[in-house]
């Protein structure tokens, strides 16, 4: 996911804020390694997700989804 961050966006403080969710998961899981189960993985790397999303819609001219008819 940070991958397609860095790919796709070439603004600063996007990448500096995916950067920094990243850096929080290491964090918690250097200082909380019993604590590495699925469940309390999903909540730290939905974050970074949410950010891969914001930059892919970005490059794409703002993609919404809209109703079809």
């Amino acid at each position: 996911m940070i991958a397609v961050v860095f790919w796709r966006s070439k603004d600063a403080w996007v990448r500096m804020i995916s950067v920094l969710f990243l850096v929080n998961v290491y964090i918690k899981f250097f200082f909380f390694p019993q604590s590495a189960a699925l469940r309390f993985f999903f909540p730290f790397i939905f974050p970074l997700f949410i950010m891969m999303l914001y930059v892919l819609s970005k490059k794409y001219n703002d993609l919404r989804l809209e109703k079809i008819t």
